[in-house]
């Protein structure tokens, strides 16, 4: 007899969905059937979809440093009902991931405090050398995140944007000798290289050089154009080819280099792409209307971007989604657009997003188990543990009602400040259940209040 079995849900296999039974001992697949087996715990998601549990690559907990922001409570909390059975943290907290010293206090901060399982960024600043690369490798980061287009705090390496006006010591942008002598280190050790792509010359002449009669969300639009996007992508791609690195684009708000991508993977540069939900659901003319709470940076673009992402999507040159989740106190977010601290909180927003994109014909269905999924459960080293539906995986699954909706309001935002633009939005689709290795962290929709914290420290397969 299994443990427990999931049954009458279609199943989204690598090779497509199939009507079927999923069961396991323990904490991973043991079966795929056809038919129902005996199974001590079951679930009948008659009518449902069953997918892979979501990874969430670009994750900011805020913990610690800014217990006022965010916490890791939280924001797995916020993950696990949006049906993210794995985050990978990125290192920007207090103090940032940089050694294996703050990657030891990170996994130990985390332990018995996540709901989900975890993997780890690790911060790079010009100067870093192999020692310190390899040192990091073996202890278990998922790659290394590099912040081209902000400058860093000298002191805490805390990320500065406008550090044209800062009153403290910084360290400047890393200059492109600096990011391709990094990228040359790089070829067959393992680990991406994730890259905020802004040019920082671009945005402080922008910031210097106001435009008369722009203000408000345009001033945001001005100071931050898609060519401070599309400028450093070009860049990186021809360090990409020339240093054979592998590097990963976060959060894509410009769609105007997506051609450019496609080419530069048919000439064999090892290059990949996420975009966040709020690129996808709203643009420049939505936003406008929630004032600093919708500022992120790269800002929300015109629509013509945001239908194009969505195209990229569909196509495949977007290879996944990622939520930046990025959160401030409500305090620092109502603010206006020009003092409103940028970032939004969407790790719960997703898989919603694209079960959302699907239910309006946007987006086939299929590909929401890639995007959200496969796709970054083999590019960061976790796959085949992670990242899909056969024997041997972990059984992270999230069962999905197309037919039903979601509601955001206070009860079901789980992150610790829920606030607009997702607050109060309607999306088609409903997370109903969600298991992590094989243990139920949301049931008919509703997060299981008072369950232990039971996420663990995930290493990619390089180290």
């Amino acid at each position: 007899m299994y443990e427990w079995g999931i049954e009458n849900g279609t199943i989204w296999l690598p090779s497509g969905p199939v009507a079927g039974h999923l069961y396991g001992q323990g904490s991973q697949i043991d079966a795929i059937s056809r038919r129902i087996r005996p199974a001590k715990n079951r679930w009948d998601v008659t009518g449902c979809e069953v997918l892979p549990g979501a990874i969430d690559a670009h994750v900011h907990s805020r913990d610690p440093g800014w217990p006022d922001k965010e916490d890791i409570v939280h924001s797995t909390a916020a993950a696990a009902m949006g049906g993210v059975t794995t985050i990978l943290e990125m290192p920007n907290s207090l103090p940032p991931v940089r050694d294996i010293d703050t990657f030891g206090q990170r996994v130990e901060a985390f332990d018995g405090r996540s709901y989900v399982d975890f993997g780890l960024w690790s911060l790079w600043v010009p100067g870093m050398d192999e020692s310190w690369l390899d040192s990091l490798i073996e202890t278990g980061t998922v790659g290394f995140k590099v912040f081209w287009g902000y400058a860093l705090d000298a002191k805490t390496l805390s990320l500065v944007y406008d550090w044209h006006h800062y009153d403290q010591p910084v360290v400047n942008p890393p200059t492109v000798g600096d990011v391709l002598e990094f990228l040359e280190m790089l070829p067959d050790r393992g680990p991406v290289v994730a890259v905020h792509a802004e040019d920082a010359t671009i945005i402080g002449q922008r910031q210097r050089h106001a435009k008369p009669g722009v203000t408000g969300y345009q001033q945001v639009l001005w100071e931050h154009p898609a060519i401070a996007e599309d400028s450093l992508i070009a860049t990186l791609i021809e360090l990409a080819r020339v240093s054979q690195a592998p590097v990963h684009i976060v959060h894509l708000a410009s769609a105007n280099m997506l051609n450019k991508i496609d080419q530069a993977r048919s000439e064999g540069v090892n290059i990949s792409v996420e975009t966040a939900p709020h690129y996808l659901l709203w643009n420049a003319m939505d936003i406008e209307a929630f004032e600093g709470w919708g500022k992120v940076f790269p800002p929300i673009r015109e629509v013509e971007h945001q239908n194009r992402l969505v195209d990229g999507l569909r196509k495949g040159t977007i290879d996944m989604i990622a939520s930046d989740h990025a959160p401030h106190h409500p305090r620092e977010k109502a603010q206006g657009w020009g003092q409103a601290r940028a970032g939004m909180a969407s790790v719960q927003m997703g898989l919603l997003t694209l079960i959302h994109l699907a239910a309006q014909g946007w987006l086939p269905f299929e590909r929401i188990p890639v995007l959200s999924s496969l796709a970054p459960a083999k590019r960061f080293g976790l796959w085949p543990h992670k990242g899909s539906l056969q024997v041997g995986a972990d059984a992270d699954m999230v069962i999905v009602d197309r037919r039903a909706v979601t509601y955001l309001d206070q009860e079901v935002l789980k992150t610790k400040h829920p606030q607009p633009p997702w607050l109060h939005q309607t999306l088609q689709g409903r997370i109903q259940y969600v298991f992590l290795r094989g243990r139920p962290l949301v049931q008919q929709g509703d997060f299981e209040n008072g369950i232990p914290a039971r996420g663990q420290f995930i290493r990619p397969v390089w180290s």
